[in-house]
């Protein structure tokens, strides 16, 4: 038993180093967040929960190798979203790359956007753009008699080239999906991406006050920061590309 006259226990600061275990921890779990996060991957022309992860898989190893890669692809998939946003909205869209920054920003915290595209009764979005770039329209060829019988076996993911075509000449075969219709489909929404930029960025926050205070920072924090900015700015390209959809729209 503690003697009666021992001197209360009183609020102890955490220490100033940082354990192995508590190190490698932190680190491998920012690392995984980050790209298990970030990774979007492409409607699948065929529905199947399995192959959707192992692809999804497969990509978290190439971001992990070489996350400059998943960066450019993210980087590239939204300048291909922003030409099919510019055929849907001619009055709205820009070349410009802050543009359609600002133009996804608005989208995200509801400060308008397209009023009339031309498309139907839903206005066009970067969501939009999104999900038909990322293979979300495929033509039902099991049904198509003006199809070769070699042909009429599954399903014929259409383009984004093929979108842009049928925007200009014949809007009205493709389906008027709403903004809530393709988010329903979609496994994050704007909450959830938030909470794991917090997240992130609280990593990357305190690395930095470690680093201006004189204390040691280790490889393993540096290469997981590289990591985390490059995650971080995948995630800004496909903010509005909706997240892990497998099952697309069909188009009979």
């Amino acid at each position: 038993m503690s003697n009666i006259s021992d001197p209360p226990v009183n609020w102890q600061p955490d220490p100033d180093f940082c354990g192995t275990f508590n190190l490698v921890s932190t680190c491998l779990t920012t690392l995984l967040l980050c790209l298990w996060s970030a990774v979007h991957v492409d409607v699948p022309s065929h529905s199947g929960k399995c192959r959707g992860l192992w692809v999804r898989v497969g990509w978290i190893s190439v971001g992990l190798v070489t996350p400059e890669t998943l960066l450019f692809i993210a980087y590239r998939q939204w300048t291909i979203a922003g030409e099919i946003f510019a055929v849907a909205n001619p009055f709205e869209a820009s070349t410009k790359p802050w543009h359609r920054l600002s133009l996804q920003l608005k989208e995200y915290l509801k400060w308008g956007g397209p009023q009339d595209s031309g498309y139907g009764e839903h206005p066009w979005t970067m969501m939009h753009s999104y999900y038909a770039a990322m293979g979300g329209f495929v033509f039902d060829t099991q049904t198509e008699d003006f199809l070769p019988a070699s042909y009429r076996n599954g399903r014929a993911v259409i383009t984004p080239e093929g979108i842009q075509f049928l925007l200009r000449n014949q809007p009205d075969l493709l389906p008027d999906l709403s903004v809530e219709e393709i988010s329903d489909q979609s496994k994050a929404n704007g909450l959830s991406k938030s909470v794991v930029v917090v997240q992130v960025t609280f990593f990357l926050v305190n690395c930095i006050t470690r680093k201006s205070q004189g204390l040691p920072v280790t490889l393993l924090e540096v290469t997981t920061v590289a990591h985390a900015l490059c995650s971080l700015l995948a995630y800004a390209f496909w903010w509005n590309k909706p997240l892990s959809i497998t099952h697309p729209t069909l188009i009979r």
